[in-house]
């Protein structure tokens, strides 16, 4: 248990959360990103400095166990209309009187944000989700967020998650640029039986999922497991998915996991593999690290982590590399314990929540 911190001089934090994060708030199974598990570390981690509050949309259900750590404030339903929407989040946010507010991933709703809070004397810390946001495009679907220079002008603090992010964004921001990493509680795993592939995202197609099975294909005789829940607008695009895996004997499908639970799958697979064609710097790779498990990645390997670290292997986004690494990895004993002893130390070197929201702190 964490010794708690005194809150000397706290402010009143309020984080904003994304519309797809109910499954953190009531166990619901409605599939959420990495936006919503970064969000809520550092919720729950900055609650021991400040007073802080979860502004979430109005859910019809609420099980959430840590109302000590974080005060839920509804703010609109998804079906209001936008007029509706304005004057319940601003209502929401009076009640609150935050000194500081938290959004992570790029929206429009980011752009009026930002001038909100511009507005109203509210210092306003916009986190980046994903590599496409740092060229001013939405992470779902790559289109140019139009407003995008309006966030860039009026928001007092831009935190990346890596080199590149910090890289692509106007050199007249660069006072305001902050680079934090991505953090999870990393705490020593006893060790379990490794075994098998895991795969784990959402169901979209620049996380390119049929190369995971390409790969299952060509290695009959191992094991794959997918988490890979639906995403909305690619309910089509994931049916073919589940389609094809179910035709792979060797290939086992979970579509969705609650985030209380995903660490179990991390923690006893031999190999993480990641097919993605950009991130920003994936949940995952932490998750995998903290649990001793190697990476190989086919392309995604944000500030040379993976090299530099010795993770495992990036691929170059050459398939025929990604099929030899990964055999490499689950047929050479004396490298997987290598690798799985460098991962963790990287993961409590780098990635330690404790130490990254203390980083933040010091913006706020």
């Amino acid at each position: 248990m964490n010794t708690p911190v005194q809150k000397i001089g706290f402010k009143t934090v309020d984080v904003v959360f994304p519309k797809d994060s109910e499954s953190i708030f009531n166990n619901s199974v409605k599939t959420f990103g990495g936006a919503t598990v970064q969000l809520y570390n550092f919720a729950r981690e900055l609650s021991k400095y400040h007073h802080v509050n979860a502004l979430v949309n109005e859910y019809e259900n609420i099980n959430f166990q840590d109302h000590e750590d974080l005060n839920i404030l509804f703010t609109f339903n998804e079906k209001d209309n936008f007029l509706f929407k304005v004057v319940k989040f601003h209502s929401a946010v009076r009640k609150s009187k935050p000194q500081v507010i938290i959004q992570r991933g790029l929206s429009l709703f980011s752009s009026f944000l930002a001038i909100y809070c511009y507005f109203f004397e509210i210092k306003f810390i916009f986190m980046f989700a994903h590599d496409r946001e740092a060229r001013g495009r939405f992470q779902r679907n790559n289109r140019k967020n139009l407003l995008y220079p309006v966030l860039l002008k009026f928001a007092t603090s831009l935190i990346v998650q890596n080199g590149y992010q910090r890289d692509h964004l106007p050199p007249e921001v660069s006072h305001k640029v902050n680079k934090i990493k991505n953090g999870f509680q990393i705490n020593k795993n006893d060790m379990c039986i490794k075994d098998g592939v895991l795969w784990v995202g959402r169901l979209e197609p620049w996380k390119r999922p049929e190369i995971l099975l390409d790969l299952a294909e060509k290695l009959p005789d191992k094991k794959f497991i997918m988490i890979a829940p639906v995403v909305k607008k690619h309910e089509s695009y994931a049916e073919e998915i589940y389609a094809r895996a179910a035709g792979q004997p060797n290939v086992e499908v979970i579509k969705f996991v609650n985030h209380n639970d995903i660490d179990r799958h991390f923690k006893c697979a031999r190999l993480f593999v990641n097919t993605s064609l950009e991130e920003g710097f994936p949940n995952t790779f932490i998750q995998s690290c903290k649990n001793n498990t190697p990476i190989v990645s086919l392309k995604v390997n944000p500030d040379n982590c993976i090299t530099r670290f010795n993770l495992g292997f990036c691929c170059d986004d050459n398939c025929d590399l990604l099929l030899s690494c990964t055999e490499k990895i689950l047929s050479d004993d004396a490298l997987f314990r290598t690798i799985s002893s460098s991962v963790y130390t990287y993961a409590k070197e780098n990635h330690s929540i404790e130490q990254n929201v203390k980083m933040l702190q010091k913006l706020i």
